[in-house]
């Protein structure tokens, strides 16, 4: 994740959105601006250098209808189980640096969101008002 900072993105600004941003890391440990990070279920994931572990975590600390986006880092989240999204918060995940069509010139994966062995559907979307963005 080398185009994430502290700050946010490479241009220096997360999503932009009313309420708060819960960062949600893909694996254990993740690096961001060089440095190594632990995520955890027990962080509080209100800052990238301390991101929640997993998507069901990161609905269970949001609150609802109050404008806050879940931001799930670069990388693939596994969910093994169907989330049921039912809070009125969004999803979106890392832009790519390049975000034009058929480009192929290195650019690295954004967020993937990836359900395995779960269910179908993987994700149930039971609230108003959900947005998803920048997922694969």
């Amino acid at each position: 994740m080398p185009f994430v900072t502290k700050y946010g993105t490479i241009f220096g600004q997360l999503v932009q959105q009313l309420g708060r941003v819960i960062f949600v890391s893909p694996s254990a440990s993740y690096a961001i601006d060089g440095r190594s990070y632990d995520a955890s279920d027990e962080n509080d994931g209100l800052s990238p250098e301390r991101a929640l572990r997993t998507l069901s975590q990161a609905l269970t600390n949001a609150r609802s209808g109050e404008g806050e986006t879940v931001f799930l880092l670069r990388g693939t989240h596994a969910q093994t189980a169907t989330l049921r999204w039912n809070k009125s918060v969004g999803i979106v995940g890392e832009r790519p640096l390049v975000d034009v069509p058929g480009a192929a010139i290195g650019v690295m994966p954004p967020s993937i969101l990836s359900f395995v062995g779960a269910a179908a559907p993987g994700l149930s979307i039971e609230a108003n008002n959900v947005e998803l963005g920048h997922l694969t």
